[in-house]
């Protein structure tokens, strides 16, 4: 632990983590509260929404390992086969650094299925060693996640949802 001013600084505990937004553009943006990291993705995901997110994971990695989040919104769009692939190689180069992952897709019906797939495509490319699942809602995801999180952290499906409704509300339209 260390002191800043009069305040104690727990790294896992979630009174502490405060929510931010890292990035941002007109298709994604990217967020983080302590190990927590989460790319919701409104359009089209591109090379350089990717590379951001690596950064983020390379800085937060001090606090690994990470909780990642990918929430697709209704109206994103299918990533093109290079960003794809750039997509796979991503997560192939991170894997030691997740402890469990959640893909949310919140769209109707057919671009769930799309997502779907895509996400099934990827766990083919990119190895995964760490809890993944694919959800329909943000809270559903934040439950079963805070089950497979580290206990250190003290997760409840609530208070992570909080704290999703809260970098996505931070993040700019």
């Amino acid at each position: 632990m260390s002191i800043f001013g009069d305040m104690c600084y727990d790294p896992w505990s979630m009174a502490d983590w405060v929510p931010e937004v890292a990035y941002a553009d007109a298709d994604v943006a990217i967020g983080h509260a302590g190990p927590v990291i989460a790319l919701f993705w409104r359009g089209q995901v591109r090379a350089n929404a990717l590379q951001r997110l690596q950064l983020l994971v390379a800085e937060r990695s001090a606090d690994a390992p990470l909780v990642m989040f990918r929430i697709v919104e209704a109206g994103a769009v299918l990533p093109e086969r290079d960003t794809r692939a750039l997509g796979a190689a991503f997560f192939e180069s991170v894997g030691d650094l997740i402890a469990v992952s959640a893909f949310v897709v919140e769209g109707p019906p057919m671009q769930a299925a799309a997502f779907r797939g895509l996400d099934a495509g990827l766990a083919v490319l990119a190895k995964r060693d760490y809890p993944h699942s694919v959800f329909e809602s943000l809270s559903e995801a934040a439950g079963w996640v805070a089950e497979r999180a580290p206990e250190r952290w003290h997760f409840t499906g609530e208070s992570l949802a909080a704290t999703l409704g809260e970098l996505r509300r931070l993040s700019p339209r």
